[in-house]
């Protein structure tokens, strides 16, 4: 999904509806992604790390739920 940067006239730049303008629901879903990726920036950046991780033949590790507390 390509990040929306002007509600008014934005048109889609590629897949089936080329140059046309977005449906409600579209701007919908690019506004919920917008959100949960500002309200939430270090899943964000344990995925980018998980994915680097993989790309170098890695295997991440599992993540504490609360990191500064020990599971027992």
């Amino acid at each position: 999904m390509y990040e929306m940067k002007r509600l008014g006239r934005d048109i889609i730049p590629t897949g089936k509806r080329k140059g046309q303008t977005p449906s409600v629901a579209s701007i919908y879903r690019a506004l919920a992604g917008y959100a949960k990726r500002e309200a939430y920036p270090e899943a964000i950046e344990a995925a980018h790390a998980d994915f680097a991780a993989l790309q170098n033949g890695e295997a991440p590790g599992p993540r504490l739920a609360f990191p500064g507390q020990v599971s027992l």
